[in-house]
């Protein structure tokens, strides 16, 4: 039986001429759909939340005591030392409605509702995917990023909060296996201590033929491994390939447009006298796109307060990277430092989304990640992701009810009728278990021509 099939029939009342005796249950069904539609949602673990605040707990040193000793050495205690990263849980809503119009001139009551629910499945599959990888809030300790209040951290920010300056390698050429073995040696090859974690590679589906064909080169073999639920992946040394369309930028710059305008005359700025650079990049559902055109500022020290950056709004923008050159560099893309990440929504007092964000003050405490340049066309990221319930990257859920199995992630709720259609909802409460970024890595940069 087909899932519209299934979708259908759950929505369709027991006690109805011709219909089943006993209805099936909704929520399994849309769950299972959520999980087709986004392999990564279905491979990342699901843990049980402890609260709205989850936290998990980091090793932050190993017990080191283990020497070569006498045979009648008094004990010498020690022990590892532990560390707790915070979580906050957040809520994912989608709504959708069937109006009593389309029912009546078109097909019936379940066919138009299961297509909407399908839809907002779709929609929720997508914002997983996009959380999970680019997803920013603002609560990282070292880097500081404004973020996104309404948003968790994804894989990509805990990478730079970690291990910017280790697990972040920029290609700025072709893509080659080295830098895939680049990856591999700062995650899977030295910290052999995560055994429990199953590492994954995400590219899009041009790069995994770029990757398969050069594996074929060299004559190494490039197998295939099938997970849960039928899905089968190349490999790399062992390490599945995931292809995704949330990793590889659109042909054109987004922002079209920006300007840079040093302003203010308390002359508090943090930034010294000289010219600045600074290039916008949208990051929308489907990662981070190419950078806009340069805008440039020349800053006087004890003169201007801040710069203020103002662009045009990309409706379709989930977040801004901000990049920023140093003072008199030229006009080169390696010469652009990622310093903040914002939102591009603003909000209104209940939360609810109330416009794009269109302008930024820089006043330079920010500093500028080294290894983090824009992206250009043709230009794409890879990302190495490991999964695990412990150490690696996992999902907490906080069930809506007590007694709910840890499986619940999304919950089908139908509203009360308030005009000619019926509505419902599809809502999760989670967030993301990142215990260490740098047990995780991201190629930038990368060509496949």
């Amino acid at each position: 039986m087909s899932y519209k099939t299934e979708l259908r029939k759950a929505l369709t009342a027991s006690t109805a001429s011709g219909t089943a005796l006993i209805p099936e249950d909704l929520e399994p069904m849309i769950r299972a759909n959520l999980l087709s539609l986004s392999p990564l949602a279905r491979m990342v673990p699901l843990v049980r939340a402890d609260g709205n605040i989850h936290r998990v707990v980091r090793r932050t040193a190993h017990n080191a005591s283990a020497w070569f000793e006498g045979e009648m050495t008094a004990a010498a205690y020690s022990e590892s030392t532990y560390a707790r990263r915070a979580a906050e849980i957040k809520i994912l809503r989608t709504h959708g409605q069937a109006s009593d119009f389309m029912v009546s001139s078109g097909r019936s009551f379940t066919d138009v509702l299961a297509d909407e629910i399908e839809s907002a499945t779709e929609g929720l599959a997508d914002l997983f995917e996009f959380a999970t990888v680019w997803g920013t809030t603002d609560d990282l300790v070292t880097r500081a990023f404004t973020g996104d209040a309404y948003q968790y951290n994804g894989v990509y920010p805990y990478i730079l909060e970690d291990g910017a300056s280790t697990n972040v390698v920029d290609a700025d050429a072709v893509i080659t296996l080295s830098n895939l073995d680049s990856l591999l040696d700062v995650t899977v090859n030295k910290y052999r201590n995560v055994g429990d974690m199953q590492y994954l590679f995400m590219m899009s589906p041009q790069m995994l033929s770029k990757v398969s064909g050069l594996q074929t080169l060299i004559r190494r073999e490039s197998p295939s491994v099938e997970f849960e639920g039928g899905f089968v992946m190349e490999t790399y040394r062992g390490i599945p390939i995931l292809p995704s369309g949330f990793v590889k930028p659109s042909g054109t710059a987004s922002p079209a447009t920006q300007t840079s305008t040093p302003t203010g005359a308390g002359g508090a700025i943090a930034l010294g006298t000289g010219t600045y650079r600074y290039k916008i990049a949208a990051i929308t559902l489907y990662g981070e796109q190419i950078a806009s055109a340069t805008s440039t500022a020349a800053v006087t020290n004890g003169t201007h307060d801040y710069v203020a950056l103002a662009w045009t709004a990309n409706s379709d923008a989930k977040l801004y990277a901000l990049y920023r050159s140093g003072a008199g560099e030229g006009d080169d893309d390696d010469n652009y430092d990622l310093f903040d990440i914002i939102a591009a929504k603003t909000y209104g007092a209940t939360g609810a989304v109330t416009g794009n964000v269109n302008s930024y003050q820089d006043a330079g405490a920010k500093a500028g990640i080294a290894t983090v340049h824009p992206m250009a066309s043709g230009e794409e990221i890879i990302f190495l992701v490991g999964l695990g319930e412990r150490q690696g990257v996992a999902r907490p859920v906080l069930m809506p009810s007590v007694g709910e199995p840890i499986d619940a992630l999304v919950n089908y709720v139908p509203l009360v009728e308030t005009t000619d259609s019926v509505q419902f909802r599809l809502k999760s409460y989670h967030t993301l278990q990142v215990p260490w970024g740098n047990l995780h890595g991201v190629i930038r940069r990368a060509q496949l021509a």
